[in-house]
């Protein structure tokens, strides 16, 4: 009976552990991801992976796909502001791949209207960038 006891502890400071740092690595990410933190989180290993090849999932080019649409379909210009932002966030503190990056749209086989290696170099996003339409 004791032993459940200590089980059930155990379990339960663990469960409140991953809980605690789930909770801590979506604090992390800026105003400007909130829109693209599905990219980031499910591309990470792709973006983050050190070395020449880059393979990234289907589940990653399906996130992009979504993501980049999303920010080039916003008429106000803010997504692909929002979008380049996170990217220089995710190239600077969390450590992803800036060439990892501007290669996600031509490696997942999507069309996008803006340069994305500005995008992801520049210090501030002109907006220039945005596409008009």
């Amino acid at each position: 009976m004791e032993q459940k006891k200590v089980l059930t502890m155990v379990l339960f400071v663990m469960a409140h552990g991953l809980l605690a740092i789930t909770v801590h690595a979506s604090q992390q990410l800026p105003a400007a991801c909130d829109w693209y933190e599905s990219l980031i989180d499910t591309c990470k290993s792709a973006l983050l992976t050190a070395g020449f090849g880059f393979n990234p999932t289907s589940d990653c080019c399906y996130e992009s796909y979504y993501a980049f649409n999303h920010a080039m379909f916003d008429k106000t210009g803010k997504a692909i502001i929002n979008m380049c932002n996170c990217f220089q966030f995710a190239t600077k503190s969390l450590k992803y791949d800036p060439y990892k990056i501007i290669g996600l749209p031509h490696t997942c086989g999507i069309k996008i209207s803006f340069p994305i290696s500005m995008c992801v170099f520049w210090p501030t996003v002109p907006l220039t960038l945005v596409p008009k339409q």
